[in-house]
């Protein structure tokens, strides 16, 4: 899907899962009045900077594929009502090897298999309906398209 001409692959972005997750809750230990509109702008200038790299590509759209993405599904779905998300799984024991050959994460099959059946649970919790959602059983990755 994201090697098609059409779409920028931006790979394991991670831009939409730190302005969306880790830079809010990083601020909400600092007393200020202005984080709320600096998260907001941030959001959008991720927003802007997908849309106008897969513009300068040429793209009409893009494809993220932040693994932690599943985690901020929601926003994700809000920011882009007209989105597709994909969910991908593969089988958790092929992840752990990905894994543990990338020096990454040494679990059990029993710990991953728990995580998959979590994120499948998570995403179809967020997605109730197939509109806006496709499940392919291949790789845990969430992918958010944009329709600009």
């Amino acid at each position: 899907m994201a090697s098609h001409p059409s779409i920028l692959d931006l790979g394991e972005f991670f831009g939409f899962y730190l302005s969306m997750s880790q830079v809010p809750q990083l601020l909400e230990r600092i007393p200020s009045d202005y984080k709320q509109a600096y998260t907001q702008h941030l959001i959008r200038s991720t927003v802007n900077f997908a849309n106008e790299t897969a513009a300068a590509t040429g793209a009409v759209s893009w494809c993220d594929q932040t693994p932690w993405n599943l985690l901020i599904a929601g926003k994700l779905a809000s920011q882009f009502p007209n989105g597709i998300f994909v969910l991908m799984l593969r089988h958790y024991s092929g992840t752990i090897l990905s894994l543990q050959r990338l020096g990454w994460v040494i679990v059990g099959l029993e710990v991953m298999q728990s995580k998959a059946l979590a994120c499948g649970r998570r995403f179809t919790a967020t997605f109730p309906t197939c509109r806006q959602t496709a499940q392919l059983q291949f790789h845990m990755i969430g992918c958010a398209l944009s329709q600009r």
